[in-house]
């Protein structure tokens, strides 16, 4: 068995398809672990050389390394290999600003060949590190010149919001909102911010405020969950209905163009919430199965499935998932002890194995992959990590990282 997956990988993590590779490096920079990145970015280029994607990925960990010479080197590089200013324009502003030339800065700004959408890649960049300071310098430069004051306004609040200012943050997506009332982010940020601050009328209010296009469905699903938190469960429940035919993923997609991650079937997670209020158990039951079956680290669905299975008196299935549920703590018990033993003994290939092999069983795919990448940096040829590697690469799931995971119920 081991041979035969051998055989089919090319005995090489290596040989992992490039956009999962890329995502590895891509999910070790969200975690601000820039030197991860360039490991697996260096590992990716032996089998992807002058892959323009992999030079973003340098490009962005050199610059989170505040080595921002090389950075330039690198986008140096992409330019001369063809790519485009407007690709290349917002990374070489941040370099260029964080090492603080701000000639080349105004230069850049003044340049009519990068384009708008240039200005706000760049202060997602910013967002993405946490650099602020430089985030708002953007902002600042961007509003002188006059340049997309709505976009301004929305990533003025976006700032606030992740720092938890609310408040602040609902005021800039409003004054966003005015500005461009085509933009439907602004509205939603808006009401997730009422949303946070516990106040579900207005909430529910701006929630009510799209009713067509393609992010009707989204903005029902939250308008339903204000109706729940607010009590009001039949509406509730008539509401989130017609978005129950949605494809989770579709859903996801939808989520991530707001600015929203969410790691769940959403619709199914508050329409459950919802029939288990009323009473429904079955039906909670039901949806509650379809969110575990879309991710199974759901850990209050399967507590809320656990309490419906014992109000129906089907005890051995609520057993059964009560084990689920502990074994499932205990996994993650285990694997916070395994790192702290690597730390003292960091090239025990048993543990890593360990620990790669319980964070395949709790879904966490891009971790178990980690570990594997270590363990066959040691040892190239562990038969029990390409036994593991096979069986992920078969059917992994394509996850997003690039944004915070909501803190809503």
């Amino acid at each position: 068995m081991a041979i035969l997956i051998f055989l089919l990988i090319g005995g090489w993590w290596f040989e992992l398809p490039r956009l999962w590779l890329c995502g590895l490096a891509d999910r070790a920079l969200q975690q601000y672990r820039a030197r991860d990145a360039l490991d697996w970015i260096e590992r990716a280029e032996r089998f992807y050389p002058n892959d323009f994607q992999l030079q973003l990925l340098e490009v962005r960990s050199n610059l989170q390394l505040n080595l921002n010479g090389l950075a330039i080197e690198s986008l140096d590089r992409a330019k001369a290999e063809g790519a485009s200013l407007e690709l290349l324009a917002p990374y070489r502003w941040m370099a260029e600003s964080q090492r603080g030339n701000q000639a080349a800065v105004k230069s850049l700004i003044a340049t009519e060949s990068v384009s708008l959408e240039a200005y706000e890649a760049l202060i997602r960049a910013y967002e993405h590190g946490n650099q602020w300071g430089n985030a708002r310098r953007v902002l600042d430069q961007m509003e002188q010149a006059g340049i997309l004051p709505a976009v301004v306004l929305y990533h003025r609040g976006r700032i606030l919001e992740i720092a938890e200012d609310f408040e602040g943050a609902g005021r800039f997506y409003a004054d966003a909102f005015r500005k461009d009332p085509r933009s439907s982010r602004a509205a939603f940020r808006s009401g997730i911010c009422r949303y946070n601050l516990r106040d579900f009328d207005k909430a529910k209010a701006i929630f009510s405020s799209v009713q067509s296009g393609p992010y009707k469905d989204v903005f029902a699903i939250e308008r339903a969950s204000c109706l729940w938190e607010m009590n009001d469960l039949d509406q509730a429940a008539r509401v989130i209905q017609p978005t129950l035919d949605m494809d989770a993923l579709s859903l996801q997609t939808l989520y991530l163009q707001l600015d929203e991650f969410v790691d769940s079937d959403r619709a199914a997670l508050v329409a459950a919430r919802i029939e288990d209020a009323l009473g429904h158990r079955e039906l909670a039951v039901s949806l509650l199965r379809k969110v575990l079956a879309f991710n199974s680290r759901e850990f209050d669905a399967r507590g809320i499935l656990i309490k419906n299975l014992r109000a129906l008196g089907r005890t051995s299935e609520a057993d059964e998932v009560t084990l689920v549920q502990s074994q499932m703590v205990a996994n993650r018990q285990r694997c916070r002890q395994l790192r702290l033993e690597l730390d003292s003994n960091p090239r025990d290939i048993s543990k890593f194995c360990e620990l790669a092999e319980l964070y395949w069983y709790s879904e966490s795919d891009a971790e178990a992959m980690l570990a594997i990448g270590e363990i066959l940096e040691m040892e190239p040829k562990c038969e029990r990590a390409l036994v593991l590697l096979g069986k992920i690469t078969s059917n992994r799931a394509s996850r997003q990282f690039t944004h915070r995971p909501t803190s809503r119920p």
